[in-house]
């Protein structure tokens, strides 16, 4: 690392510390209470093997055991759902004072001036930042991970949650700071930036939401249900239409409201087997990178176009 650039990237850690520093503190926190979580629920899976799983508690007593588990489930639950916020959070708290702050002082044409291109400034001033971001989110994402697979006492949990953990944590955080950082370069002010940034980060992630299930309900297959399956996973099922079960065994479907239909003990749906997991994951990172890029190279050009005041 040369002198410019270990200059630049301590003057970004020394101008961002207060929001690296709630950063830091909000993800310590996360990960002790996943921590404390996981290790109470696979606790009480190791001792009580015969209470989990898909057969879990087959004629054997286990309140007790259910009774100690549920408040760890809770929690885990409780911070899966924060694992869909906290990227959010970060990434706007982080990205809308980058250039926003700099306009809103007056101190971004002397910053300007001080490097070769506008491009470059950006460039040095984010890379620490996001690299900060990504391990941090990253870290998060771990964590919800392994919570996921202690409720589910150790099996795959397939689609279950899958937006919530893994990958998917950082580049949420990833959206919501290239949007951050687009609206305050836009503004230049940082409140109303944050307040829009805020706004275009939901729109953003319904709008991948609503193209991902017109997409994935073209992709779904017919899925009968039986009452205690032994080998099916129903965590990849997502409701598309309703499906009936003839008596020859052959599934037929027909679109309708979504909604399940419970006959004399069958059922079914329309939606991915848990075997697809990959192949649809990849499919909705892929469209996240798309969108994070194409911010980015909005942010890059509004850079170059803004004026100092």
């Amino acid at each position: 690392m040369d002198n410019a650039t270990s200059s630049w990237t301590s003057l970004s850690f020394r101008l961002q510390r207060v929001e690296l520093l709630f950063l830091g503190a909000a993800a310590a926190l996360y990960l002790a209470l996943a921590v404390t979580a996981v290790w109470r629920l696979n606790v009480e899976r190791t001792a009580n093997p015969h209470c989990f799983g898909q057969r879990g508690g087959d004629g054997i007593d286990c309140s007790a055991v259910l009774a100690n588990t549920i408040p760890w489930d809770h929690l885990a639950e409780v911070l899966l759902w924060a694992a869909l916020g906290l990227p959010i959070a970060f990434g706007l708290v982080l990205g809308v004072p980058l250039v926003a702050r700099e306009v809103e002082h007056q101190t971004a044409q002397l910053a300007w001036s001080l490097s070769p291109s506008r491009t470059r400034w950006l460039l040095a001033r984010t890379m620490p930042i996001i690299a900060v971001l990504v391990l941090t989110l990253a870290t998060v994402g771990v964590a919800a991970e392994a919570l996921a697979q202690a409720r589910a006492a150790g099996e795959d949990p397939g689609f279950v949650r899958y937006d919530q953990r893994g990958v998917f944590v950082p580049l949420r955080g990833l959206m919501a700071f290239a949007s951050a950082m687009l609206l305050g370069i836009w503004f230049g002010r940082t409140l109303p930036a944050l307040l829009a940034a805020l706004t275009l980060v939901v729109a953003l992630l319904i709008g991948l939401t609503v193209g991902l299930d017109t997409w994935l309900a073209r992709d779904a297959v017919a899925i009968p249900l039986i009452s205690e399956p032994p080998d099916m996973r129903l965590v990849g099922a997502r409701l598309y239409d309703e499906v009936s079960i003839m008596p020859d065994g052959t599934v037929s479907s027909e679109r309708v409201d979504g909604s399940l239909i419970m006959g004399d003990g069958a059922a079914g749906v329309m939606g991915l087997p848990a075997a697809r997991y990959w192949d649809w994951t990849v499919r909705e990172i892929g469209a996240s990178i798309v969108i994070i890029a194409a911010i980015w190279l909005l942010v890059m050009r509004a850079v170059r176009r803004r004026r100092p005041l």
